[in-house]
């Protein structure tokens, strides 16, 4: 919207009367009407002309007022932003100062003005004021001049106007084309410029980017390097560990190899060398056994003949009545036994405690243990009897080299003789606890206790005088048990040696029991030359080292003893004895053994009636069984 105002603007000259002489009383008078589609439209105090381009309007102005007086003036145009005094179209506060205000404007007394500039033309067109005498100096007098005068001047202005608004125009229109082929010439410049710009930047930036992508390559590369050169490194790390556990390995399997097979040739040497030393102990062992056998049919011939000799002396004697019932002689032989058992004592088992058999004892000790158990698994079968005696000969065979190589040395023999002592010790020890439970249990140990004495004839002696002192019945031999000194001669034992307290009557009864038991069966026993076990001897024939002429001894010695020295125990043994060999007695003396059992079953306890024996009642009991049957009774022989 653009908006005009005209003014009339009076030359001070024309105001020389006294009406208008003070200066500050010149008037000013401004008309204004709004122009709308041709339609004027008296306004007051607005002082605004307003009209839309590019649509041709008109300017409707009025000229006539009172206060003029028919003065001259000039009308003027301007923008409303020209705020000067001069301007042809005042701004918004170029009103009157006084207040003189239009009047009515009338239709006949209206200038036409068309206008057809367009908004964007009239700013560089319409920059100066114009005044008359930019109208080629002619001067208006709106007084003097008619109305048709006036108009014709009025449109003569206007178009004079319009011309030079419409050249100014059309220079501005050129200058604006030009301005916009340069505008359009340039932003094309800059256009490419920047085109140039954009593309120079984006080859700078490709650049720097393939810089950086090179940097980049270059780190990565460098990184790429240093870790193919960290995994060079760590590959020949790993080959050089690998190539020393290869190397440690070998070395180990090299040394391995080298010590089996070291240990390989010790074997082999150490086993030619035992095949060797075997084959030669074999060649001794069969020597020694050829030998051996060799002695002991001879031992048995002469065994044979002395026995023979000794009970034709001994039938002899017995007729004279003197040489088995002489006490003294009895107890003389009793003194030898226990001599015996204390020269082991002394010169044997406390010998092996001394510091420098320390490792021999050692040695024996633990075949003692092997030896011990052997002794407590006895049954009543042949077989499980073979099996333990074959257990024993081998660890007592082993035993003879227990301290060096050749058995013959002392220090072997002594070895032995301990062991044999060990032996005999195990043999009454299961005779006292054992038998007495159950006599068939006798039979099995009194077997082996024969083929122990007829294979190591060392242990004779000791086992012998073991029984003899633990159990003098079974040499005839009988005391007062009325003084310590006798009852340790007749093999009692203390049940407490703190308290000196004495065993019971019955334990002592059985406990010796036992041991007569295994010492008369030992002589009874009989073995048929198919035996295995005499295969295993090595002999034609077992002889045992003891025999049923050692039981005619001991009854007629008892028989003879002095009637103080007869106990109750006197009579439990020879209950004990009948029961074990009176069978086989009877039949080795036929009637002179009968006579013999007569007495010792009838006769000799019924002496004895007011002293209340009770074994003598169970004796006298068996008597009259073996006189009714023939028999005292018949044990079960072993199992197969």
């Amino acid at each position: 919207m653009v908006q005009f105002s005209a003014d009339f603007d009076y030359d001070k000259s024309d105001y020389s009367d006294s009406e208008f002489s003070d200066d500050n009383s010149i008037p000013e008078f401004k008309s204004f009407v709004t122009i709308n589609n041709g339609t004027s439209t008296p306004i007051k105090s607005s002082n605004k002309i307003s009209f839309k381009q590019p649509e041709p309007r008109r300017l409707f102005t009025d000229v006539h007022d009172e206060n003029t007086k028919g003065r001259s003036g000039a009308l003027k145009f301007s923008y409303p932003q020209d705020t000067s005094i001069n301007s042809i179209i005042s701004a918004e506060n170029q009103i009157t100062t006084n207040n003189n205000v239009p009047g009515q404007v009338s239709p006949d007394e209206v200038m036409e003005l068309e206008l057809g500039l367009q908004n964007m033309d009239m700013g560089p067109s319409i920059d100066k004021i114009m005044n008359p005498k930019a109208l080629g100096g002619r001067a208006v007098d709106f007084i003097k001049e008619s109305n048709q005068q006036q108009t014709e001047i009025v449109n003569d202005l206007c178009e004079e106007f319009h011309d030079r608004i419409f050249e100014d125009v059309d220079k501005e229109s050129e200058a604006l084309n030009s301005n916009f082929e340069t505008l359009k010439d340039g932003y094309g410049a800059i256009i490419d410029h920047v085109m140039d710009s954009i593309s120079e930047r984006s080859h700078k930036r490709d650049d720097e980017i393939g810089k950086l992508v090179g940097k980049l390559q270059q780190i990565r590369h460098a990184k790429l390097e240093k870790e193919k050169e960290r995994i060079r490194l760590e590959e020949e790390r790993k080959r050089r560990e690998e190539e020393e556990r290869r190397r440690k390995e070998e070395e180990r399997r090299r040394k391995e190899e080298e010590r089996k097979r070291k240990e390989e040739e010790e074997r082999k040497r150490a086993l030619e060398e035992a095949k060797k030393k075997a084959l030669e102990e074999e060649k001794k062992r069969k020597e020694e056994e050829l030998r051996r056998k060799q002695e002991q049919e001879k031992k048995s011939q002469e065994q044979k003949a002395k026995r023979a000799e000794e009970l034709k002396k001994k039938e002899e004697a017995a007729k004279s009545g003197a040489a088995f019932t002489d006490q003294t002689n009895i107890e003389t032989e009793l003194m030898k036994y226990r001599q015996v058992c204390l020269d082991y004592r002394e010169n044997i088992k406390n010998k092996m405690k001394l510091a420098e058999l320390k490792d021999l004892r050692t040695k024996c000790t633990k075949i003692r243990r092997k030896l011990n158990p052997r002794f407590g698994q006895l049954t009543n079968s042949v077989s499980k009897l073979n099996s333990i005696t074959a257990d024993i000969f081998q660890v007592l065979d082993e035993a003879r080299t227990v301290g060096s190589p050749n058995p013959n040395d002392e220090i072997n023999r002594f070895a032995f003789k301990w062991i044999m002592y060990i032996i005999s010790k195990l043999i009454i020890r299961q005779a006292e606890s054992e038998i007495s439970v159950s006599m068939k249990s006798g039979i099995p140990l009194a077997r082996l206790v024969v083929y122990l004495t007829v294979k190591y004839p060392e242990l004779q002696e000791i086992l012998f005088a073991k029984f003899a002192k633990k159990c003098p019945f079974i040499i005839g031999y009988s005391c007062s048990s009325e003084t310590v000194e006798g009852r340790i001669r007749m093999g009692w034992k203390y049940e407490s040696k703190e308290d000196k307290k004495w065993e019971t009557d019955l334990k002592y009864c059985e406990r010796l029991g036992g041991m007569l038991v295994v010492w008369s069966m030992m002589s009874t026993v009989k073995f048929s030359d198919n035996e295995q076990i005499v295969r295993v001897l090595g002999l034609n024939a077992i002889v045992p080292p003891i025999n049923i002429s050692q039981s005619w001894l001991m009854v007629s010695r008892l028989l003879n003893s002095e009637r103080s020295f007869v106990t109750n125990a006197t009579f439990y043994m020879f209950c004990t004895w009948v029961e074990a060999a009176g069978n086989e007695f009877s039949q080795a003396y036929g009637k002179q053994g009968q006579k013999l059992l007569t007495v010792l079953c009838c006769d000799f306890p019924q002496s004895f009636t007011g002293e209340k024996f009770t074994s003598a009642s169970k004796l006298i009991t068996l008597g009259e069984e073996w006189k009714n049957s023939g028999k005292f009774g018949k044990l079960e022989p072993m199992e197969p």
